[in-house]
C-alpha cells in the first residue's frame, strides 16, 4: 500500500481503454453544476426587515417545504434571508454534490471586491462574498457566523456590505456575473440565481424600455452559451412584487425561446402565465424554491436516433431518478511529520492500488499480458478453457453496434403492450438537440405528435456508450401537461431478453383462490383507506440519509450532534389513523382468513441428514396455549420454539431463554386480544 499527499503528489494509473477515457470525460462534463448567486444588496434589501429562520440548519434529504415565518423571531434584513437561502444550498452541495461549484456575489454595494479576470473589464459596486468553487467548510462556517452576528445585530450586514446611495446599472451586474461564470465552459450546467426585491429599478428613467430590451437580449445570449437565469423575485406582505412593471418581458424572453429551465417555472403556473415568465416569490417560499432548483437535470448520454438509412436525429437522455447514496469515505492517516514540526494536525489520503498476479507462478502481471477465458471444469489445460482477446471480448459484447438508438418499428400502445416486469432498469427521458444533426427538434416534435395521435410506441436497439452491451428498448411518447409541469418528450425503457425472464415459483402456481366474502372484506379495507392524492416521492426524503448528512455537517462545523429524537421520519405510517379508519375491517378480514381451513399449512423447514424436523400448524395452537397457561413454555425444545415463532412470524434468532421470552410475550398479547374481543 502506498501513502502520498494528494496535494503534493500524483497518482499513477494504468493506461485506460480509449472508450473508458471517452466515458469518464463525458460523465465529468455532465455531472458538474456551477451556481452563482447574484443578490441585490441595495438599500431596499437591507432596510426591509423580516422574521429570521434557521434555514442554514437544513440538510440534504430533509423536507424543507414552505417556511412558516415566526413573527416573534429576530428581525433580519432581506439580504440576510437571501444569504440564508444560499447557505442552505451550500450545505446541501457540501455532501450531496461535493464536486459542484457555488459562489455568492452582491451588487449595489458601495465597495468593490472582485478578482481579476484577465483582460475582462469589471464594473464597480459588486462584491464577491464567496468565490465560485467547491464548497469549503471553513468559508461556510464563516458565512454561518456572519448570519449569527446579523441576528444579534440587524445592522451588521449593512456595515459589512455598505449599500450604494444610488443603484448600479443592472446590466453591469449581469455582465460581471456572466464574466465569472463563463470561465467554467466545460461544466454540465451553469446557472445564475438572481435575487432582488426591486420590481422597477428604472422607474422614471428615460431609457427604461431600452434597458429592458437590452436585458432581454442578454438573457437570450446567455442561454445560447448554456448559462441559465433562475430569478428569485421576492415579495413580502407589505411590499408585493409586480413583475409586469419591468421584469416580466425580460425573463419571458427566455421562456418563449425555450431556454429557461423547468425549475425556473413554478408548478402552480398555468399556460396563460408562461408568457410572463416566472412569478414573484413569497418570502416564506424562498428556501423551498432554492431546494427544488439546486439540482439540475443530468444528461446521461447524447447521440443519434436512427430511422433506417439516411434518417438520423440527435437526442439527449436524461436520468430522472438516481439513488441518493451516503458517498464513499476515503482512507486517511495522520501526518506525524507535520505535527512534529509544530504545524497544525493534518491527514494524508491513502491510495489503494490493485495488482494482478498469476495464480500458478505468483508472478505479477502487466495488463497487456492478461486475456479473458471461460473455464469448463477444473483442468488447467487449453482444452478446458475458451480464451478471448480484449478486442474479441469487446466485439462479443457490442455485436458491432455503435452508441445510439436504432428504431426497429412501431406497435400499438395498449395496456398489454408492456408489463411491469419489463421495466428492468431506470428509464431515460429523451429530448432532441440540433448541434450535431440539424432540424432534430423539428423532426422530434413531428414524430412525438404523430405517436401521440396514433397511440403507438416505438421498439428499438439502444446502446448508451461505447463498449456497453446493447439492449432492446421501448420508447413511449409523453404529451405536455403545463398545469402539472410535465414536459413533452419520450421515455426510453430498457427491455429484458428472453434469458432474463423468470417464471413464478411452482408453489404459487396452484395458489388458493379467495372466497367472495374474503374478497369483499379486502375491498372494504382498500376503499376505507384509499388516498385521493397521487403519491409524490419528493414528499418522503430518506430519513437515514438526512440524519447521516446532518451528523456529518454538524461534526464538520463543530455544532452539537442531533439526538435520535430530533430525526424527522415522514415515512412512518400513521398507525393511530389506520386503526381508527380500518381497524375493525382488518380484524374482520383476519377472522375470515384465520377461520378458513384451507390455510392450515404445516411449516416444516428442511433439516439435515433426513432427521425429523419440528413443525407447527394452526391445529397446534390450542395445545400451545395450554402450555402457556400452565407455564410450560420453558420445557419445550428449541426446535419446537422456533417452529412456533416461525408460525407467528416472529424472529427465531437467539438463545433458548430469548426464544421462550419472545414466545411468551407474543402469547400474552394473543390471549389479551382474545379476551378483549370476547
Amino acid at each position: 500500500m502506498a501513502y502520498y499527499n494528494r496535494a503534493g503528489g500524483s497518482q499513477r494509473r494504468d493506461d485506460p481503454d480509449p472508450d473508458e477515457i471517452e466515458l469518464v470525460n463525458f460523465d465529468e462534463e455532465s455531472s458538474k453544476d456551477v451556481i452563482l448567486f447574484l443578490i441585490d444588496a441595495g438599500k431596499r434589501m437591507q432596510d426591509t426587515l423580516v422574521p429570521s429562520t434557521a434555514t442554514e440548519n437544513a440538510v440534504p434529504g430533509s423536507s424543507l417545504g414552505a417556511v412558516k415565518l415566526d413573527e416573534n423571531a429576530p428581525r433580519v434584513s432581506l439580504l440576510h434571508r437571501a444569504l440564508e437561502g444560499a447557505v442552505s444550498l451550500m450545505r446541501n452541495k457540501l455532501v450531496a454534490s461535493p464536486r459542484d461549484l457555488v459562489g455568492i456575489m452582491l451588487y449595489n454595494t458601495e465597495d468593490t471586491s472582485m478578482a481579476e479576470l484577465g483582460k475582462t473589464s469589471i464594473y464597480e459596486h459588486t462584491y464577491m462574498v464567496e468565490p465560485v468553487g467547491m464548497v469549503d467548510i471553513g468559508n461556510l462556517a464563516g458565512l454561518i457566523d456572519d448570519l449569527d452576528l446579523s441576528r444579534e445585530d440587524p445592522t451588521y450586514l449593512r456595515t459589512r456590505y455598505k449599500p450604494m446611495v444610488t443603484e448600479m446599472r443592472i446590466h453591469h451586474a449581469w455582465m460581471n456575473a456572466g464574466a465569472i461564470i463563463k470561465q467554467y465552459a466545460k461544466t454540465g450546467s451553469k446557472r445564475i440565481f438572481f435575487v432582488t426585491q426591486n420590481d422597477d429599478p428604472y422607474a422614471g428613467k428615460m431609457n427604461r424600455d431600452g434597458v429592458g430590451r437590452h436585458l432581454a437580449d442578454m438573457v437570450r445570449e446567455m442561454a445560447k452559451r448554456q448559462v441559465e437565469f433562475e430569478p428569485f423575485l421576492l415579495e413580502t406582505d407589505n411590499k408585493p412584487f409586480d413583475i409586469s412593471k419591468f421584469w416580466g418581458p425580460i425573463f419571458a424572453a427566455g421562456f418563449q425561446d425555450g431556454n429557461m429551465s423547468a425549475s425556473s417555472m413554478s408548478r402552480s403556473q398555468t399556460p396563460a402565465d408562461l408568457g410572463q415568465g416566472p412569478r414573484a416569490l413569497k418570502l416564506e417560499d424562498l428556501d423551498e424554491h432554492v431546494a427544488k432548483t439546486h439540482t439540475p437535470k443530468r444528461v446521461n448520454f447524447r447521440g443519434p436516433m436512427k430511422f433506417g438509412r439516411g434518417c438520423t436525429i440527435g437526442v439527449k437522455g436524461y436520468g430522472m431518478v438516481k439513488k441518493a447514496e451516503k458517498g464513499n469515505p476515503i482512507k486517511v492517516m495522520e501526518d506525524k511529520s507535520a505535527e512534529s514540526d509544530g504545524g497544525p494536525m493534518s491527514y494524508l489520503e491513502i491510495d489503494v492500488r490493485t495488482e494482478q498476479w498469476c495464480k500458478d507462478t505468483g508472478r505479477t502481471l502487466n495488463p497487456s499480458e492478461i486475456e479473458t477465458a471461460f473455464s469448463f471444469g477444473t483442468d488447467s489445460s487449453l482444452r478446458s478453457k475458451v480464451r478471448f482477446s480484449p478486442a474479441e471480448v469487446k466485439r462479443l459484447r457490442t455485436f458491432g453496434q455503435k452508441p445510439g438508438i436504432e428504431i426497429l418499428g412501431f406497435k400499438p400502445n395498449t395496456e398489454d403492450s408492456l408489463s411491469y416486469r419489463d421495466n428492468i432498469k431506470i428509464s431515460y427521458f429523451l429530448y432532441p438537440f440540433d448541434e450535431a444533426w440539424r432540424n432534430s427538434k423539428r423532426f422530434f416534435s413531428a414524430l412525438l405528435s404523430s405517436m401521440i395521435r396514433k397511440n403507438v410506441m416505438a421498439i428499438g436497439i439502444f446502446m448508451r456508450v461505447q463498449g456497453q452491451q446493447p439492449v432492446f428498448c421501448a420508447i413511449l411518447p409523453q404529451t405536455e401537461e403545463r398545469e402539472r409541469g410535465i414536459s413533452p418528450g419520450m421515455h426510453l425503457i430498457p427491455l429484458p431478453f428472453a434469458d432474463d425472464i423468470r417464471d413464478l415459483p411452482e408453489k404459487h402456481a396452484g395458489a388458493l383462490e379467495a372466497e367472495q366474502a374474503q374478497v369483499e372484506a379486502a375491498k372494504a379495507i382498500i376503499k376505507a383507506y384509499s388516498k385521493a392524492k397521487e403519491f409524490q416521492p419528493e414528499d418522503f426524503p430518506n430519513p437515514a440519509l438526512a440524519h447521516h448528512y446532518e451528523v456529518l455537517i454538524n461534526t464538520a462545523l463543530g455544532k452539537p450532534l442531533p439526538g435520535s429524537g430530533d430525526m424527522v421520519d415522514a415515512t412512518i405510517p400513521n398507525y393511530a389513523g389506520i386503526k381508527k379508519r380500518v381497524g375493525p375491517r382488518i380484524a374482520q378480514f383476519n377472522d375470515l382468513i384465520g377461520n378458513d381451513g384451507r390455510t392450515d399449512v404445516v411449516f416444516a423447514p428442511s433439516g439435515r441428514g433426513g432427521a425429523a424436523v419440528a413443525s407447527f400448524s394452526s391445529a397446534d395452537q390450542t395445545k400451545l396455549l395450554e402450555c402457556h397457561a400452565n407455564e410450560q413454555i420453558a420445557a419445550m425444545k428449541v426446535d419446537d420454539l422456533k417452529a412456533a415463532l416461525d408460525f407467528y412470524r416472529q424472529p427465531k434468532s437467539g438463545r433458548k431463554a430469548e426464544l421462550v421470552e419472545r414466545l411468551e410475550q407474543y402469547l400474552d398479547k394473543l390471549v389479551a386480544k382474545k379476551q378483549g374481543s370476547g
